[in-house]
């Protein structure tokens, strides 16, 4: 408010953002985007109150004059009103739809992030087509996370560090699309992306009309699929072919249990502009108005061909149309050796003495990249995927002592697992179990006579470590 230049400011900067952000005198958008403003500066999560002092604290911390500062948040609005009205933006009718997803599935923690993106295509970093795979791949990963219902609460975190965390080592940026895919991919428990048997599973079985937006979305991309030409969505509604309330009718050949389990899934929804004709009539009255009325073709065409609607029918209907539906969502994984997310040295088996007091990131056996944290960590996952490809040559180390004599354990490296708690062993399958007690050197000692047994090349092995 003391700045010589305020009226300067507030008409070229600070109204722009309000006409951009501020709709119908309420200013819960543009509280908003402040806070999503703050979190991608910061690279951190914010508190809705912390949102003024971490303001000023970017704003003392950055040298921001008053003037940078607002040209700076102009640029920002002005990506951000794209996530709000893709429509009105000049992004290709991809890049649109996408946002649009996004905005209807209300998926704006994600927001902080594809700010970065979005400067990033702004700064010509990367072009339209790689913004393009990277909204893709960011609305697929959270459509398959709402379809198996998995729980948001760690979205905020993971996409407030997510930019830093992939581009820590900038060299990721000339692999701008693969190294969000690989960091993605390796995330695990809680962020880790839903694989196809738990997707299927769910678009088959869940209780997909819990989640309306999600639901109708599905409903959408199953009738619109790739074709050029989109069908008018304004009107739909979710449909439900077996009502939710069954009449007499109905209910002489469906029974409760059956209804209860199946009438909010897959199978059984369609999406309808004529959803108050239909309401809860028998199945060849629906029939003959969907027939006779509705455009919807791909969502309806094993039910119009049908003489009753059944649990089986449900069923079957269910599976023709997840196959769909994996197909659209499918992501293919990147597991590109060079992209590494922290500031690495690549080591050897050989590399004995220069393995001391360093730490773990990743490793890489016969050209595929597995992430490691711990030596121990490393040590197991590289007996299990040996374990994988030849499992007898596991049981015949059974009770081998490889390098005692070198590095004195006491225990063999591989036994059967014993009766009392003994420290130090990690189970690898079936009772047999893995001495684990063992110190970097060691562990690579063991790997290397390991190797022997298989046939593996120390050359098809590296280990990656953080710099020091």
């Amino acid at each position: 408010m003391g700045d010589q230049d305020q009226d300067k400011l507030f008409e070229e900067y600070w109204l722009p953002i309000e006409n951009k952000l501020r709709k119908n005198n309420n200013n819960e958008t543009l509280d908003l985007f402040f806070r999503q403003y703050v979190i991608t500066k910061s690279n951190s999560t914010i508190t809705e109150r912390k949102v003024y002092s971490s303001f000023i604290n970017l704003f003392r911390v950055n040298n921001f004059t008053h003037e940078s500062q607002l040209k700076e948040l102009n640029m920002y609005a002005n990506i951000y009103a794209t996530f709000l009205y893709p429509n009105n933006s000049n992004y290709n009718d991809k890049i649109k739809g996408y946002l649009l997803d996004l905005k209807q599935l209300k998926q704006s923690t994600c927001y902080p992030f594809l700010m970065h993106v979005f400067k990033d295509y702004e700064n010509k970093i990367i072009d339209e087509e790689t913004l393009s795979k990277v909204l893709s791949l960011i609305t697929i990963y959270l459509i398959r996370r709402s379809i198996c219902n998995v729980p948001t609460n760690s979205l905020n975190t993971l996409f407030a560090y997510l930019y830093v965390r992939v581009f820590k080592v900038t060299n990721n940026k000339n692999k701008y699309y693969e190294s969000i895919n690989k960091y993605l991919f390796s995330q695990k428990n809680k962020d880790e992306i839903p694989n196809d048997e738990n997707v299927k599973y769910a678009l088959e079985h869940e209780n997909l009309y819990q989640n309306k937006e999600l639901c109708r979305l599905l409903m959408l991309d199953i009738e619109n699929n790739d074709f050029k030409e989109k069908i008018d969505t304004d009107n739909l509604t979710i449909e439900h072919i077996m009502p939710q309330t069954l009449s007499n009718s109905w209910k002489q050949i469906i029974s409760d249990e059956e209804h209860d389990k199946y009438v909010h899934t897959l199978g059984n929804l369609s999406i309808t502009g004529y959803n108050s004709e239909l309401s809860n009539k028998s199945f060849k009255e629906k029939k003959k108005l969907i027939k006779e009325n509705s455009k919807i073709q791909i969502l309806n065409q094993d039910v119009i061909n049908q003489d009753s609607w059944t649990i089986n029918n449900i069923k079957k209907r269910a599976i023709r149309l997840s196959r769909i539906l994996l197909n659209k969502y499918y992501l293919s994984r990147i597991t590109d050796p060079s992209i590494e997310f922290e500031l690495v040295d690549k080591l050897s088996l050989s590399d004995l003495q220069r393995i001391k007091g360093r730490k773990p990131v990743s490793f890489t056996l016969q050209g595929a990249n597995y992430t490691a944290k711990t030596f121990k960590q490393l040590l197991i996952e590289v007996v299990q995927l040996l374990d994988q490809d030849n499992p007898k040559i596991l049981d015949s180390l059974i009770g081998f002592r490889f390098s005692e004599r070198d590095i004195s354990v006491q225990n063999p490296l591989i036994g059967r697992l014993p009766s009392s708690n003994q420290s130090g062993i990690s189970e690898i399958r079936d009772g047999i179990y893995l001495y684990t007690h063992l110190s970097a050197v060691n562990i690579l000692k063991e790997l290397k006579l390991l190797f022997k047994f298989y046939n593996i090349s120390e050359k098809d092995f590296t280990i990656s470590v953080r710099k020091q």
